[in-house]
């Protein structure tokens, strides 16, 4: 038996210990569990930035292109004038 437990036995016996340790584990997994899954929300976190960041390139690349296309159909029909 672990002697870091061993002040619970003044307590209430052996059994306590055990359910102590027991809670501590799983603590300690639960614990690593949310440090996965907060890395896992800071990569989906990442992933969404990037992707509105894509959108707003997109959307700037196609009002440029809106803009040439406008500036292109007045210097024809100023042209065929």
């Amino acid at each position: 038996m672990n002697s870091d437990f061993s002040f619970l036995f003044c307590f209430s016996g052996g059994d306590h210990v055990e359910e102590y340790q027991s809670l501590c584990v799983r603590c300690e997994a639960v614990s690593a569990e949310m440090d996965d899954i907060g890395e896992h929300l800071r990569a989906i976190d990442q992933n969404v930035q990037d992707e509105e960041q894509q959108v707003e390139n997109i959307s700037a690349a196609q009002e440029k292109i809106q803009t040439e296309i406008r500036n292109l159909q007045a210097r024809i029909c100023d042209a065929l004038a």
